[in-house]
């Protein structure tokens, strides 16, 4: 594994620096071959440099900031460099993104697509017959089961004031 090298200077970082600390934190937004948006998170071999250039964008930040709020800044950057094992800021440790639960989690970008299908499908939100063939066409569109876009709208639908 390289050399990790520490930025010198004011705000030394480049675009694709904040670009790969982004995709490292959050993941990219693709579309799969259906049609729905996904989040992809990096590759296992892909993570190494992201962290790198997570530790630049936060060094070259943490130059601007005083006393805790830079140690604070600095000891992050340190756990995000994939090879400081003996820095006296990350006392060998590494900064680890995990899922929180073992199941997979819900894909944000995905259900708000396919709840916008459904009313982009809806001329009256009270009207069961109209929601029905909604949600059915919805899940032909996106080849999925009924019953999940069901479950989707109902965890994700807007709420709406009631009728006068």
């Amino acid at each position: 594994m390289p050399k990790s090298t520490r930025p010198k200077g004011r705000f030394l970082f480049t675009d694709s620096d904040r670009y790969q600390a982004m995709q490292f934190l959050r993941g990219n937004i693709i579309t799969d071959d259906k049609g729905r948006r996904r989040t992809r998170y990096l590759k296992s071999s892909e993570e190494p440099a992201a962290r790198e250039a997570l530790s630049r964008v936060l060094f070259s930040l943490s130059k601007e900031l005083k006393d805790d709020r830079r140690f604070i800044v600095q000891a992050l950057a340190n756990l995000a460099c994939p090879d400081t094992d003996n820095d006296e800021l990350s006392n060998g440790r590494e900064l680890v993104l995990k899922r929180r639960r073992n199941h997979r989690p819900r894909d944000m970008w995905s259900n708000s697509q396919i709840v916008y299908e459904v009313e982009s499908r809806l001329q009256d939100i009270n009207d069961r017959e109209q929601l029905s063939k909604a949600i059915t066409e919805t899940a032909d569109m996106f080849e999925m089961d009924v019953a999940a876009v069901r479950r989707v709208w109902r965890n994700y639908k807007r709420v709406y004031p009631p009728k006068t």
